[in-house]
């Protein structure tokens, strides 16, 4: 998801009074140097399957008309746990259209967490459970911001397919992800 603001106004006037920290807890104002951001690379799919070392990106074979790949960002994160490494790669697969409405695929695999059976995943309490394919998904619309998520595994990779899609069309697109071999 890419976001863009405009015309931010900072300190507009609130008094201070309006936030109230816990007892104990001080502010401290840093500075940071935009130059030390560091975006994410935007990657080809080629480049983003040589990246990952865990699995291998799964694409639709189904794409809403108009639609086309557009690029894939990689990410790799290592949580340290009670003496316990975990991995996780993870690859956002970007899809947009002639008018620049863009969708959205996440696949991402815990190297340490073991999934032996399709579980039941919850998101949210008002989300909608359903089966895509033989494995437990769910959907859920959210209000005001017409973007919907649907959400499942395959194997040991877990997917989230982000986008402004009625139901019946994001379940079109996760049915056509087939797990590969």
């Amino acid at each position: 998801m890419e976001k863009e603001l405009r015309e931010l106004k900072i300190n507009t006037g609130i008094p201070e009074t309006e936030f109230k920290l816990p007892e104990g807890i001080r502010v401290k104002e840093i500075e940071i140097d935009a130059s030390e951001i560091q975006l994410p690379e935007k990657l080809s799919l080629e480049e983003a399957k040589e990246e990952l070392s865990f699995f291998e990106i799964l694409v639709p074979e189904y794409l809403p008309k108009g639609y086309t790949f557009n690029h894939s960002i990689v990410s790799k994160r290592e949580i340290s746990k009670k003496y316990i490494l975990r991995e996780i790669e993870s690859v956002k697969l970007v899809y947009i259209n002639e008018e620049g409405a863009c969708f959205s695929l996440l696949e991402s695999l815990d190297k340490m967490e073991k999934k032996n059976e399709s579980k039941e995943i919850k998101l949210d309490k008002d989300s909608e459970k359903l089966r895509i394919n033989g494995n437990y998904g769910e959907y859920i619309e959210i209000p005001g911001v017409e973007l919907n998520i649907l959400s499942w595994e395959i194997g040991e990779v877990e997917l989230g397919l982000v986008g402004s899609f009625e139901k019946a069309e994001m379940l079109k697109i996760a049915e056509s992800i087939k797990e590969k071999g």
